[in-house]
This record gives structure tokens, sequence and C-alpha cells, in this order.
């Protein structure tokens, strides 16, 4: 694993389905990987800059429930996230969920465990969630195509990995 690509190409094959509108929690030990953790988003009311204060509560619920099993793992020391959603970003603005972000963030911190990175993903587009650099993150981000192009997802689909288009198809 070298790249964003192989990394959000590994993500479907170790689920066994596509995700969509999920939060995707993949746990460090230094350089390797840990546990893998999805989980549903809490839905477009929670998705703004700055939520509602009804909405904060579950926020903070929903990310003090995710730092607690990451740091369950006391060899993990640091996390990369990938959020799927097909949200609007428009140019300029805050990320969708990005006071979730922010509240997970600072929750895993708090836990030992640092945020690595994180990239958003939608039914088109990917991007890297937290960067702002027009050279290495163009707007709206990379076509979602190239990631099928990764060396790591070539090398998975030539060992026999597959997953379904999304977690209802994979569980028929």
């Amino acid at each position: 694993v070298g790249t964003p690509q192989d990394i959000l190409a590994f993500v479907p094959h170790c689920l066994g389905f596509q995700p969509r509108e999920s939060l995707v929690l993949l746990a460090l030990r230094g350089s390797r990987l840990g546990a893998t953790l999805r989980l549903d988003l809490p839905g477009p009311h929670c998705s703004g800059e700055i939520p509602e204060p009804n909405n904060l509560g579950l926020l903070t619920d929903y990310t003090s429930r995710i730092t607690s099993l990451l740091s369950g793992d006391e060899t993990a020391d640091g996390v990369l996230a990938v959020m799927y959603t097909d949200l609007p970003w428009e140019e300029g603005s805050p990320p969708p969920y990005s006071a979730l972000m922010e509240l997970l963030t600072n929750g895993l911190e708090d836990n030992g465990l640092r945020l690595r990175d994180a990239w958003l993903a939608g039914t088109r587009t990917w991007r890297d969630y937290f960067c702002g650099d027009s050279a290495c993150c163009p707007w709206p981000g990379y076509p979602i195509g190239n990631i099928a192009e990764s060396r790591l997802n070539a090398e998975l689909v030539y060992r026999g990995s597959a997953y379904a288009a999304s977690l209802p198809e994979s569980l028929r």
C-alpha cells in the first residue's frame, strides 16, 4: 500500500461491499494495519460545520463510541479514515461532516491515537479530506475510477478478491 488509491481500493475488498454513507476507520500499529471499523454516518442533519445544539450530543456520542472501540486496541497508535458520502461539498466551504471529524480527531488524540489521514469518497470523485492545496488536491477531486487502477486493487483482483456493490447485495 503506497498511495491513497491503494487504501481506498482496499476498503471494499476488506468489507466485502462498497460502503455508502459510511465512515470507515482503519487502526494502525506503526505502518501495519489493525482493526477496520465501518459505521453508518449519523445522517445529513449532522453534516454541517456547526451542528444544531440537539445534534451536537448525537455527534459527541457517535465519536465517543468510535474512540472507545479504537482505543481498546492497546497496540494501535494511529487511524486512517474514509468518509463515503454523496453530500455535496462546495468549493471554498468546509467538507461534509466537518464538526464530526473535528470531534473525532480530538477524541482520538485524547485516547493516544492520531488521525494520520482522511479521505472523502463520493460516487464520482474522491479527495483528501483535509488538503486545501490545489496543486496536490485539485477541485473537485480525482475521478473515482482511478481507484480501480491502483496497484493494490489489481493485486487483490488477481488473487480472486471481489466485493458487492452495496451492503444489501453482500447479504444475498
